[in-house]
């Protein structure tokens, strides 16, 4: 059986799932709040916490890949000595 490569370098480098375009196409005149704040994302918010088996988890939806490593990196280095050591590591990688 043959396996598809996936590539991981940038969600930018790919397009849409085929569902997501006819979703996407079907919502597309649907006037919603801002967001974070529509029913479409608290309906998925609320089919992560079932998912997880979490009913009270907080939930949230990042913008893109900067925003998902500063909001890890803030919730993770609690301490003086994990900020020094996260640094460390962005220096290295950077």
């Amino acid at each position: 059986m043959e396996q598809t490569k996936l590539y991981f370098a940038s969600d930018y480098q790919e397009g849409a799932h085929p569902q997501i375009m006819r979703r996407l196409e079907e919502t597309n005149l649907v006037h919603t709040p801002g967001y974070g704040t529509d029913d479409y994302t608290n309906a998925a918010r609320e089919k992560i916490r079932q998912a997880c088996n979490c009913p009270m988890a907080e939930v949230e939806f990042l913008v893109g890949g900067t925003h998902t490593v500063i909001r890890f990196a803030t919730s993770w280095a609690t301490t003086e000595e994990d900020t020094t050591r996260l640094i460390q590591i962005i220096r290295e990688i950077a």
